[in-house]
């Protein structure tokens, strides 16, 4: 069994559909509302709230694999006060370790960190390995990088099993935020008619990955039984500005993203692109899906909206 811990939303959506097309296994969905996609035969849902309390208590120690995805922030949403990164988002992950190894030790606990944002600005020219210091310049990595270390605290003083996967940027078909992922946004500023905010000049590079080959990455983590403790970049290992991804939807969609400029914002990474050769080594993962075919397909899963 696998639980799938704040799995209702766009990257959960893609590793339930990926699990169900590779695996009989049973999947526990923990999140705090049931999910929009209907649930498969193999999957039951449980509340965060009652996850936390007796209902929760049979499937963690059933499960041989937890997928944690479960955030409140975005790298905006915690500028004035990031002290708010430990009571929402460190502290709920701290707990459920606390509660594993009590329960079951031999469960592994596979953590989706940031890859765009907990290494802070670049050391250097060319793509960021994991050996490479880790330095946010917002509370949202910040926040990423306390729960990294939350995990080693439990694995070097309770035996805590886990790995850690430090993804980039996911695009994918079940991606509808309005405020989360520069090409999502920017369809949705095409459906809607109401311009978009490009922080700065649009020169910030990003590393943006297919969801699929993330969900791939998330799953193999869990029947992994070598690399304890391990962390892995996941991402595509290019780079794209953000001024080219707009050009990008543009062309796919026949229209212009509608705009509005500001300011560069001090807690965006200007630059980030992911060295993921030691979880092609380690894993077997590797990106398999060019960006403009996965932005394509994430269009035409809206084409009923235009």
């Amino acid at each position: 069994m696998i639980i799938l811990y704040g799995g209702g939303g766009f990257l959960g959506s893609h590793v339930r559909m990926r699990l169900a097309a590779r695996s009989d296994e049973k999947v526990v969905l923990v999140a705090r509302c049931e999910p929009a996609l209907p649930l498969t035969e193999r999957e039951v849902f449980i509340s965060a709230a009652n996850f936390g309390e007796e209902a929760g208590l049979a499937p963690l120690r059933e499960a041989h694999s937890i997928i944690y995805l479960a955030a409140t922030s975005t790298v905006a949403t915690f500028v004035d006060r990031p002290w708010s990164e430990l009571d929402e988002n460190v502290a709920p992950l701290m707990r459920l370790a606390k509660r594993l190894v009590r329960e079951n030790a031999q469960c592994r606990l596979i953590f989706t960190s940031s890859g765009g944002t907990i290494y802070g600005r670049a050391h250097g020219v060319g793509p960021i390995a994991e050996d490479q210091p880790c330095r946010p310049i917002s509370a949202y990595g910040l926040g990423k990088l306390m729960a990294e270390q939350a995990l080693q605290f439990f694995a070097r003083t309770e035996g805590l099993d886990f790995r850690i996967l430090r993804v980039s940027n996911p695009v994918g078909r079940f991606a509808r935020s309005t405020t989360q992922g520069l090409v999502s946004v920017a369809m949705n500023a095409i459906i809607s008619g109401r311009p978009i905010t490009l922080f700065g000049d649009g020169s910030n590079v990003r590393d943006l990955v297919d969801a699929d080959d993330v969900a791939d990455a998330l799953i193999m983590s869990c029947f992994d039984t070598d690399w304890h403790g391990a962390t892995w970049n996941i991402g595509s290992g290019a780079g794209i500005s953000n001024r080219e991804v707009l050009e990008l939807v543009g062309r796919i969609t026949g229209k212009p993203v509608p705009l509005e400029l500001a300011p560069a914002r001090p807690q965006d990474v200007p630059a980030i692109v992911l060295d993921c050769r030691k979880a092609s080594r380690e894993l077997g993962w590797h990106p398999s899906r060019a960006l403009d075919q996965t932005v394509a397909e994430l269009w035409a899963s809206r084409a009923g909206i235009v």
